[in-house]
């Protein structure tokens, strides 16, 4: 991809984030300012479980279906039949478990345990089908779902949250939010196949080495992402939680740039004669920018969320300052990650990540009992620093290894 052609495409990318960004900042002060901070910290919650089953259900399929159609068009009817099925089981198992489990005996843990089973369902769903999207370069399109995607589950969530007055109702907003906007885009993908939908076990079994390996970086990924949302609850209650919600969701909004570039990015590394060449000239931007917009989140982070959710919440501006040397480390680590996920997801990527993981959980156990969220932010921001480091210097030692393939990548493989 030309450099023109890459600026232009990164340039609406970030700019769909940012209608993105918006629409997560007021789904956080609508549920915040409806529901009070204990029960923004309740849909948080209940929302993260469904994240953890996404990622623990979606074995890697996004990427290594990235790779196949990239590669073969032909294959989107058979692609898309298989996200059906995979999202299908994933959100009735999880309704199962979570059925059975102690959380569904509190009040309204039933409606929360299954409304998590049909969020994931749906969530895992729009994932798959919207990667596909990207595979095909159809980023228009990928933005559009984007926008709707969001601005629908918004509207749903404040709808419930307003005319019910519960966490609860608000978590089934979002749950059939994420069936409404899945439905469109998965006729979208089958018409766009002109073939009759086939499920194809041969297919899902073909790219499962690489399947595996980017299943386990963004399965470890997310428990480093979410895994002091639980650890928090179990330690310091529910209404700190709901604190630390909105210092994630500021600090979400600084990935904004780093995001669009990734997008973008990878599908260009992938036909790419520099690979490395190209992620390090992007890095490079990257980290200017997000120096600069970290320093603007330090000076006006405190006004910013106290417009937003009000003068009560100075706890998660301070949380969201020992917070942000995360959001510039894993800003960066989303542009290393692109090269690395090119050429295979090297298995040391995934030691990398799990050590990352062990360090916060370490450092966790001893800063959130004394410190709570500011503790968590900590722990979370010296475990994003540590993987960053560690994958960037993976990258480099790599950095003479060409794209690889989901069935053919045992030679990058370390």
């Amino acid at each position: 991809m030309k450099a023109p052609a890459l600026l232009k495409d990164v340039a609406i990318t970030a700019a769909t984030r940012i209608l993105l960004m918006a629409a997560g900042l007021v789904s956080s002060v609508v549920v915040v300012r409806l529901l009070g901070t204990e029960g923004r910290g309740t849909f948080f919650y209940w929302s993260t479980l469904a994240g953890f089953a996404v990622q623990l259900g979606n074995l890697g399929l996004p990427s290594s279906n990235t790779f196949l159609l990239a590669r073969n068009h032909s294959l989107l009817g058979r692609l898309t039949a298989n996200a059906l099925l995979c999202s299908v089981l994933v959100g009735v198992t999880t309704a199962l478990v979570l059925v059975a489990s102690p959380a569904a005996q509190s009040p309204g843990g039933l409606v929360s345990a299954i409304s998590t089973g049909v969020l994931a369902s749906g969530s895992l769903l729009y994932l798959l089908a919207v990667n596909l999207l990207v595979a095909l370069k159809r980023y228009a399109e990928f933005n559009l779902f984007e926008v709707l995607n969001r601005y629908l589950t918004v509207l749903a969530v404040a709808a419930a949250a307003f005319v019910l007055g519960s966490p609860e109702a608000a978590l089934a907003g979002a749950a059939l939010a994420s069936l409404a906007i899945s439905a469109p885009l998965l006729l979208r993908l089958l018409a766009l196949s002109g073939d009759k939908p086939r499920l194809d076990w041969q297919l899902f079994v073909g790219g499962i080495g690489f399947a595996l390996r980017a299943y386990f970086v963004t399965l470890i990924g997310f428990a480093v992402l979410r895994y002091n949302a639980i650890y928090l609850e179990w330690i310091a209650g529910i209404a700190v939680v709901g604190e630390w919600s909105i210092a994630v969701q500021v600090l979400d909004t600084i990935g904004i740039l780093p995001t669009a570039v990734a997008v973008v990015l990878f599908p260009a590394i992938l036909t790419s004669k520099a690979p490395y060449e190209q992620m390090r000239k992007n890095l490079a931007l990257v980290a200017v920018a997000m120096l600069v917009i970290c320093a603007g989140a330090a000076a006006f982070g405190r006004p910013f969320i106290e417009l937003l959710y009000g003068a009560a919440h100075g706890d998660a501006y301070k949380m969201l300052l020992y917070g942000l040397p995360s959001g510039f480390a894993i800003g960066l680590l989303s542009v290393v990650s692109q090269f690395l996920a090119a050429i295979g997801f090297p298995l040391l990527l995934i030691a990398i990540w799990i050590f990352g993981l062990l360090v916060e959980v370490a450092l966790s156990a001893y800063l959130v009992p004394v410190h709570a969220g500011i503790g968590a932010m900590v722990a979370l921001s010296v475990a994003h620093s540590t993987i960053f480091l560690l994958a960037w210097a993976l990258a480099h030692r790599l950095r003479h290894a060409g794209a690889s393939s989901p069935t053919n990548d045992k030679k990058n493989a370390t």
